[in-house]
This record gives C-alpha cells, structure tokens and sequence, in this order.
C-alpha cells in the first residue's frame, strides 16, 4: 500500500522582513484538502503555522529552532513515506551563492545563522521519502535585498538528489497574494488542480495545470504574470498517481479513462503532454520527462478565457515584473 505525507509550511507574521496575509492558509488550505477530501491520515501530515497544534508533543510554530528539529527527526507517519509533498509559502533568499527559507525569526543580518538552507532542505526531505514533491512559493520581491532571486540553488540540488521540484514563478518574476482570493494565486492553481483531477493526478496533469492556469489568474487579478518553473526527476515516472486514489490500477498507473467534469464543473481533457519551461540557469529538464501543454483549462469559476501563449522549449521568457514587497499586487 502506498504510503503518502505531506509538510505544508506557511509563514504570514516575519519578524523582521515584510510579513504576508495569507501564506498560512495557503499551508493550511493543502492539508485540509488532503486530510478531509482524500483521505490522507492526519497523523501523516505535517502543519508549521503559528497557529498550528504541536506535532507529537513538539511546537509547530514556523521558527528557526522548531523547523530545524522538525526536519531533523520528522513524526514516524511521515518516516519513509512513498510520496512526500512539501510545500512552502513565506520569503526564500539568495545569499552568497546559496538559497534559503526564512523562518519567521529570520533576518536578513543573521544569515546563514537563522534561515533553512536549500542543502539542509533538500537532504532531509529525500531521506525521508521514495518520491518528494517540492512546491516552493517564496518569490515575494527580487532577490529580498540581496539582488539575486533565490531558487537557482533549489533546482541545481533537486537535479542532484532526483527530487520532483515546482516553483511558483520563473526567473526574475515574483509571486504575489490576492486579498479577494485568501490565498496566494500559486495555492490557487495548486488547489484548484486537486480539487479538479482529485485521486487521478499525476505529475504531468499537475504540470500543464500550473502552466495554463497560473498565468490566467494573474491576468484576470491583473498582477504581473506568473509562469511556473518545474522539472521532474529522473525516476519519477510521470504518469503515477501521486495521491491516494480508491480505484487504481495494481501498478499505480493512471487508469485510461477519466471523467468528463471534475468536482468544480471543469470540463475533462485527455493527457496531453506539455514543455515545461526552464531558465538559462537552471538544469534542463531530461528529454524524456519533458512533455508540451496543448489543452486549455476553464473552470467555471472565473470565466476567463485562456490566451493562446506558445512556450518555447528550453527558455524562459523575460519577465518585466513591477518589483514590490507588499503581499497583494499594485492595484
């Protein structure tokens, strides 16, 4: 039986940066999900939030000291898990030639002292795990004072240890909150991809999901746009479930057929395959894991008409990002 974790992490009140309103429940959102809509046993999901319950008699609040003992001895459910997600929302730094998370007592005057590295991360997550799922949302402002966007660092070391890695933006973009929304535009296409392909996602259709829809909320919450940055490992096989599903086939692949709306009311589209960008800095994604987005999604939630945009393999396109650190986009 596969075994499947979650550690969702969401920092709103930072002590010294500009805090954000609403990463907590963008963590809050992916576990609830989880636990109430699929099923995954809430002893196997980890919550580091301000306001979240202690983890097996240990505090969850998102600091320096309780994210590294929390990394360093996770709870026995989450222990060799199949599949192992981790999602963060909060502020990532760039600093000497290193990416960081910036723990709710982060500064930037004490780093590296007070900040998760991306090696501490990365390597604690695939001891942890057959299969990780790294979904970053730590692109508030370029560079956080540093002048180097963070996240280079993250895809090198999630090519070197074989991990699943999405990011929120490409590049020199930044991710932004909508105060309307509650939630980050990133943990609205990542929600709204569960609550659309539920049991039967995949790698992949969580891919072309991102692709196509995070730039369509950013145009119709008129935000600067949003262009996901993912690649895949090595061994991940592209059409294995990722969550738990009750009717799947004995090799865990995806069965043939789906069903024609989703619980939302989002028309069906059948797997097609889709380029996933990458940035002159960042590893190419293998060949044979690199698949094109042709469908367009359209929940019927919003009623936005998805643009026609071609992706070009193998680069990113410049991103003309008005720079802020506020949480919610200029109006």
């Amino acid at each position: 039986m596969t075994n499947y974790g979650c550690i969702a992490v969401g920092i709103n009140r930072y002590q010294f940066v500009e805090p954000l309103s609403h990463a907590e429940a963008d963590a809050q959102g992916l576990v609830k999900f989880l636990v109430e809509e699929l099923g995954v046993p809430r002893e196997n999901c980890l919550l580091a939030t301000e306001a979240a319950p202690p983890v097996v008699d240990r505090p969850a609040h998102p600091s320096y000291a309780n994210l590294t003992n929390l990394l360093s001895s996770l709870p026995p459910a989450l222990e060799n898990s199949d599949w192992l997600w981790c999602f963060f929302s909060g502020h990532g730094v760039h600093w000497r030639g290193e990416d960081y998370l910036l723990p709710m007592d982060g500064s930037l005057e004490a780093l590296p002292q007070q900040a998760i590295s991306a090696e501490t991360l990365l390597t604690s997550l695939k001891q942890q795990g057959k299969q990780v799922l790294l979904l970053l949302d730590i692109h508030r402002s370029p560079g956080l004072g540093t002048g180097t966007p963070v996240g280079s660092q993250f895809s090198q070391l999630a090519q070197e240890l074989d991990i699943n890695l999405i990011q929120s933006v490409s590049n020199q973009e930044c991710s932004y909150e909508r105060r309307e929304l509650g939630r980050g535009l990133f943990a609205q296409a990542l929600g709204e991809a569960l609550s659309y392909h539920r049991q039967q996602l995949t790698l992949q259709t969580l891919g072309r999901y991102l692709v196509d829809r995070l730039p369509e909320l950013g145009n119709h919450h008129g935000t600067p746009p949003q262009h996901p940055l993912m690649q895949f490992a090595k061994t991940a096989d592209l059409e294995e479930l990722i969550l738990p599903a009750k009717n799947f086939s004995k090799n865990g692949k995806r069965p043939p057929a789906v069903a024609a709306v989703g619980a939302n009311g989002l028309d069906s589209h059948p797997p097609n395959p889709i380029r996933y960008r990458s940035g002159t800095d960042t590893p190419e994604v293998p060949p044979s894991k690199i698949i094109k987005a042709k469908t367009k999604i359209q929940p019927e939630r919003t009623a936005i008409q998805p643009p026609n945009t071609k992706i070009q393999p193998g680069t990113t396109p410049a991103a003309d990002v008005a720079a802020s650190s506020t949480t919610d986009s200029p109006p």
